[in-house]
């Protein structure tokens, strides 16, 4: 288990605005594991910590930066239960190309 400071956690993604926009941040369902995966960049080595419910962040060991998010359970759970965040996808059907 890798043990995280959450002041170098939050030192290493102070950028990570400026980050998005050069490298881009990509939503993939996977609707067999019905889970939405949003990658900043390309994927790169990361290990999963839990943020709260049905998220995880997934954090590059060597820089503590974060390099994606996975938000499990998306359709059957996630969305049900996050009204703004429905209203946020607006006509976007995660399952429509998985």
């Amino acid at each position: 288990m890798i043990e995280i400071d959450s002041d170098q956690l939050y030192e290493a993604n102070r950028d990570y605005l400026d980050r998005i926009k050069h490298v881009g941040l990509f939503a993939i369902y996977d609707s067999v594991l019905d889970t939405l995966f949003l990658e900043i960049g390309e994927p790169a080595e990361a290990f999963n910590e839990h943020a709260v419910d049905n998220i995880y962040i997934r954090i590059a060991p060597t820089t503590l930066q974060i390099v994606a998010i996975e938000i499990v359970d998306f359709v059957s759970d996630f969305l049900p239960a996050n009204r703004m965040v429905r209203e946020m996808m607006g006509d976007w059907d995660p399952q429509e190309n998985s």
